[in-house]
């Protein structure tokens, strides 16, 4: 049954988690993602883990610290 179905983003519609994009789950019938992990947009709508140091999120506030003297709200 899964494998006919069709892939969905997060936030849309979903039966099934293997629907889902990676790191979220089907939830209440939405693609969600998994507890711990955080929808980001910068690149598209995915789930990252805030508390990975090499998230791309994490390497970019690093920068903007460094050369921008800004920091970032997560």
């Amino acid at each position: 049954m899964d494998q006919c179905m069709q892939r969905v983003h997060l936030g849309q519609r979903c039966v099934s988690s293997r629907q889902c994009p990676n790191f979220s789950e089907c939830r209440f019938g939405t693609c969600q993602c998994l507890c711990g992990y955080k929808q980001d947009s910068l690149i598209g709508s995915r789930c990252t883990n805030p508390d990975d140091p090499f998230s791309l999120n994490a390497i970019l506030t690093g920068v903007e610290q460094v050369f921008g003297g800004k920091t970032r709200d997560l």
